[in-house]
């Protein structure tokens, strides 16, 4: 006169708490019998050795899920005894160095600040100081790629600092400037900085950034090694060891440095306006734009 166990449904569970049923091999086989699966239960295992492989196999999924390269193949960052140089808040280590929003950061202490902008290599990044007053535009849609390049935006009256900047190469540094390419090492340019025109993103993007780049930006190309440009627009310089360096705080279409061309080993220009110097250890310098113009020295 046992009372059995009341059979259990796809709603509720089997429930034996009732029933003073004798227990019996098969009444433990028939209650905890598994199921099987093509997993980690199988149907031939006690419900002691099934509990022992998934415990085994939780331990194993929580191991991976801790481990920060779980499921990432072909790529890896090695930090091992590597200083930071006191920048312990852009390690990237927990996968945070891409504060812009569509932004990448790839590498040990990569850091990017601006919009849609990407930085590849450790000891580099695009870093946005201040507030600006404003829609914040500072370093969108600029390329790093390589070691120890840094766009720095510093200046909260130019909104559109850092942006379009593609550094590739080692150890080049933007400040305050942007539209700037640099390919190569050691080079920096400074204070290259014109508002962006004409963009208009309702329609076409590629037609609109197309009409605005002629205009836009401070437009330095620098090539090659150790080169230092700063305060000066749309110029494009080549080789080793070349300065050019203008005047003012701001661009200004009749007085600022502007349209030059240089290429060639140490060269000096200063406050040039449509120059054009190749060779190597050439100086022409002026005190303002208006005396020292189109000039070609080989």
């Amino acid at each position: 006169g046992a009372g059995t166990f009341t059979t259990g449904t796809s709603d509720k569970a089997t429930d034996a708490s009732t029933s003073d049923q004798l227990v019996t091999g098969k009444t433990l086989y028939d209650y905890d019998k598994p199921t099987g699966s093509t997993n980690y239960v199988k149907v031939n295992n006690t419900t002691g050795q099934n509990l022992s492989a998934l415990d085994a196999q939780v331990k194993a999924n929580a191991d991976t899920l801790n481990d920060s390269t779980h499921n990432i193949k072909y790529y890896s960052v090695n930090s091992t005894n590597t200083p930071t140089f006191g920048l312990n808040a852009y390690t990237n280590e927990k996968n945070d160095g891409a504060s812009g929003r569509a932004s990448l950061a790839a590498g040990f202490i990569t850091h990017a600040d601006g919009l849609a902008s990407t930085v590849a290599g450790s000891y580099s990044g695009i870093y946005n100081k201040g507030t600006v007053s404003g829609t914040d535009f500072r370093g969108a849609a600029a390329l790093s790629l390589g070691t120890v390049n840094i766009n720095r935006n510093t200046d909260t009256t130019k909104p559109y600092s850092g942006v379009a900047n593609s550094l590739i190469g080692q150890a080049n540094v933007t400040t305050d400037s942007n539209a700037a390419i640099i390919l190569g090492a050691g080079n920096t340019v400074k204070d290259s900085y014109r508002t962006i025109s004409n963009l208009n993103l309702s329609g076409d993007m590629t037609a609109a950034l197309k009409e605005a780049v002629p205009g836009s930006g401070g437009q330095v190309m620098v090539m090659g090694g150790g080169n230092s440009v700063e305060n000066a627009y749309m110029t494009q310089v080549t080789g080793v060891g070349n300065t050019v360096t203008g005047s003012g705080d701001a661009y200004d279409a009749d007085k600022s440095s502007q349209l030059n061309y240089v290429e060639g080993f140490y060269t000096t220009l200063t406050n040039g306006k449509n120059d054009y110097l190749i060779g190597a250890h050439n100086t022409v310098t002026g005190d303002s734009t208006d005396t020292n113009k189109s000039n070609i020295v080989f």
